[in-house]
């Protein structure tokens, strides 16, 4: 008996050729040897279209409702490529994608790219993911524009209505992180000479006082009760 496989339907599951009927184990053989290559299945594959409609139907939906909505966004950034087939891909092609983009877009799409490339892999459809090899830009961090004048202002009229707006005021006079204003406690602010005794951003900061000024004096008060 001669037994030939002609093609998987995933990874582990090979599909099978069986002829029986040999007289021999050289005649099984040279059937073996005959057979010919157009007679194999060729692999299952598919788009990237229906490869991002296998992640938003499993992966997707373990994600919260604003990760799955920005994975949404990305994925319309590849659209270039969505009736392209995953086997054919190359890491050129892919390298295209993040051209123009800025380092987190990039990023995002070279995430989901590998999200789709894990799926094609389980399958059988790719053996690699070659979205690891994308090069993204250079990383460049802009400086953090501050408030304006008339932003501030407008704050302090929210002030009014929305007790809330304290805390970005507290951090504005002070220079505090969100982390430093959520960990102050009572015995750290000397009302006295209006200094706060705390800080949390590096070894120096935790030995410097922060001094209040007096018009936030009022809103770290609301803020503490």
């Amino acid at each position: 008996r001669a037994i030939i496989v002609i093609g998987w339907r995933d990874k582990t599951h090979p599909i099978k050729h069986t002829k029986s009927g040999f007289n021999t184990i050289r005649e099984a053989r040279e059937y073996i040897s005959s057979f010919h290559q157009d007679e194999l299945v060729k692999p299952c594959s598919y788009t990237i279209a229906e490869a991002l409609s296998l992640f938003m139907d499993n992966g997707l939906t373990k994600l919260s409702p604003s990760k799955q909505t920005h994975y949404k966004t990305v994925a319309n950034r590849i659209k270039s490529i969505w009736s392209e087939d995953m086997s054919s891909l190359t890491v050129a092609r892919l390298q295209e994608l993040v051209k123009g983009y800025t380092y987190y877009p990039a990023r995002d799409i070279k995430s989901l790219l590998s999200h789709l490339y894990k799926i094609a892999i389980a399958d059988g459809v790719c053996s690699m993911n070659l979205s690891q090899y994308i090069v993204l830009p250079e990383l460049v961090e802009e400086e953090t524009v501050p408030f304006t004048a008339e932003e501030v202002e407008r704050i302090w009229t929210d002030y009014e209505i929305y007790p809330i707006s304290a805390a970005a005021l507290v951090m504005i006079y002070t220079g505090m992180m969100p982390g430093e204003l959520c960990s102050i406690k009572a015995d750290m602010i000397d009302w006295e000479h209006k200094v706060i005794n705390y800080g949390i951003k590096t070894d120096r900061r935790k030995n410097a006082q922060l001094l209040i000024p007096d018009r936030i004096v009022p809103l770290l008060r609301d803020l503490l009760d």
